[in-house]
């Protein structure tokens, strides 16, 4: 009986040893790599560069923040904090980022549906489609505050690869969304990053055709860089305010200069400089606004001294 027990005992490690091609692996191993299915799990952070099926994606540390206004939206009136996002197609077909494999954990393990992710930003990154080969887009991912804590942008292909960016949230968001911004400051208005120069410049409008022919202006240099993924022009929906509070002509047609709002359209990744002219009434502080029903008010204020 004993010697028979042997010889199956023999019997059952010769085949184990056999199944694994006589590799050194055990029966154990062997038994343990059935069905494992070659998925592979990375940890990335913000600010770093991965690749992700056949995509290498560029997430930024430098993230902006905004009350969500967006009426038809559920997280209209939220605080959302957005991250600039860079793709680029390093496959050899055309490709993009499948908005499916992508989950947003907030603090406390909730996960956002792909819903709830589509419905905030014009500028998500995960509503940009397929791109060719070699060919770059520009977005944001949009994450909506949920307190301080733990926050994870899992990544997940079809053949369960996995990606997650994993980054606190440690700030006082409050007096952050209240800050006001002034010359020299970045505001992203609908995926474009506008910078207004603080350096000031001044004219006197010479058309006898205009009616504010003779009067005097003064012009700022704007930077405007495309950091969404369409062709866009600078923004409509910017108004002008004199110390007064009343709105100041639009003199752009009336002056020699290449003003920023006839820039024309520039391509994702582009960036351009012009000047925005702005007539002028008298000493006092200045107000640059954007007003649009789909964006937060973005107010530029400054004090001008002739």
């Amino acid at each position: 009986m004993k010697k028979f027990i042997v010889i199956i005992i023999s019997l059952l490690l010769t085949l184990s040893l056999a199944a694994c091609d006589f590799d050194g692996f055990g029966v154990f191993d062997f038994i343990g790599n059935i069905g494992g299915g070659g998925s592979r799990e990375t940890t990335a952070e913000l600010g770093s560069t991965f690749e992700f099926d056949d995509l290498e994606i560029t997430i930024s540390d430098d993230f902006g923040f905004m009350v969500f206004n967006e009426r038809w939206s559920a997280f209209d009136g939220e605080y959302v904090f957005y991250i600039p996002i860079t793709i680029t197609n390093i496959g050899d077909r055309s490709n993009g980022l499948n908005p499916w494999g992508v989950t947003i954990f907030l603090p406390g393990g909730t996960g956002m549906s792909i819903i709830d992710q589509l419905e905030i930003g014009n500028d998500n990154i995960l509503m940009s489609g397929n791109m060719q080969p070699n060919a770059t887009m520009h977005g944001y991912i949009f994450v909506p505050y949920r307190g301080e804590g733990e926050y994870i942008i899992e990544f997940e292909d079809e053949e369960n690869d996995m990606v997650k960016v994993v980054f606190e949230v440690d700030f006082d968001f409050d007096a952050i969304v209240d800050a006001h911004y002034s010359l020299g400051d970045t505001v992203v208005v609908e995926g474009i990053e506008i910078t207004f120069g603080d350096s000031i410049s001044w004219g006197r409008i010479n058309r006898t055709s205009n009616a504010n022919h003779g009067r005097t202006y003064f012009y700022i240099p704007v930077t405007m860089y495309n950091a969404s993924s369409r062709a866009q022009n600078f923004p409509f929906g910017f108004d002008m305010f004199g110390p007064d509070g009343l709105s100041l002509d639009n003199i752009r047609h009336a002056v020699n200069g290449n003003d920023i709002r006839d820039a024309g359209n520039i391509l994702p990744g582009a960036q351009i400089t012009a000047n925005l002219h702005i007539l002028y009434t008298e000493d006092g502080e200045y107000i640059i606004q954007y007003t649009h029903w789909n964006h937060d008010d973005v107010t530029i204020r400054f004090y001008i001294e002739h």
